[in-house]
């Protein structure tokens, strides 16, 4: 079974107009490319890391409005799942939507999504495996790739999302956060490092406990910008 590893917000209940100061980390399970909801009985999902649990209901794409954290506006789609009898969504790639954001007013909805819709590394990065880092590009299935604790587990599918020039002018919130070499530390990261605004890493430093008061912690990338040597990249 293939693991996704995303940022979600849990669904107020209160319509759109609400504030969310409050993100999670969603981990799906399945076996194929496509979350299917209450139809497929072998997808599951984690919520910051609690116990696995069947999905249910729909596989909602929703476009909604809202205003970031600077009050601006914006319309995007939003990818919406079920577990435990709660409602959860998941920002797309290069999302202005942050925790603090307020989501504004139902535009339009499909029924159905893909994991490829909400994941990404881009192009060019090297991912540790057994026989050491290799370009996320040339992995494939069944590949052992290093785990947060150090151990080896086995990679189960490879996907992809193209974004292209004209994807870019028409949101460039799609501009990855670029991570300078060093820029969380001595040889943190190794090299430069492109990453989804909403991509999240785990830090464990200093950094992270002047920043967020605990010494271990899962933040999305754009959050780093405001330390010297992350920003958004509008140069790729």
């Amino acid at each position: 079974m293939a693991q996704y590893t995303v940022t979600a917000f849990k669904w107020t209940g209160t319509f759109y107009n609400a504030q969310y100061t409050t993100s999670y980390s969603a981990i799906f399970d399945d076996n194929d490319p496509n979350y299917e909801g209450g139809g497929d009985a072998d997808e599951s999902v984690s919520i910051d890391n609690g116990p696995f649990q069947a999905t249910a209901s729909s596989p909602y794409n929703i476009s909604v409005s809202f205003t970031d954290v600077n009050g601006d506006p914006f319309v995007e789609d939003f990818y919406f799942f079920n577990t435990g009898n709660e409602w959860y969504f998941v920002p797309g790639p290069g999302s202005a939507f942050t925790v603090g954001a307020t989501l504004g007013s139902y535009q339009s909805h499909t029924v159905g999504w893909q994991y490829a819709d909400i994941i990404c590394f881009t192009s060019g990065t090297f991912i540790e495996t057994d026989a050491g880092p290799r370009l996320i590009e040339d992995l494939r299935p069944g590949d052992m790739v290093t785990c947060a604790d150090g151990s080896y587990s086995p990679l189960r599918l490879i996907m992809r999302r193209d974004i292209d020039g004209f994807d870019l002018f028409q949101n460039p919130n799609y501009y990855p956060v670029r991570i300078l070499a060093g820029a969380l530390g001595a040889g943190i990261p190794g090299r430069d490092l492109l990453l989804s605004r909403q991509h999240r890493l785990l830090l464990r430093s200093a950094i992270a406990e002047r920043m967020f008061g605990q010494r271990e912690v899962l933040v999305s990338a754009i959050r780093l910008t405001a330390l010297p040597g992350i920003f958004v990249d509008d140069k790729v």
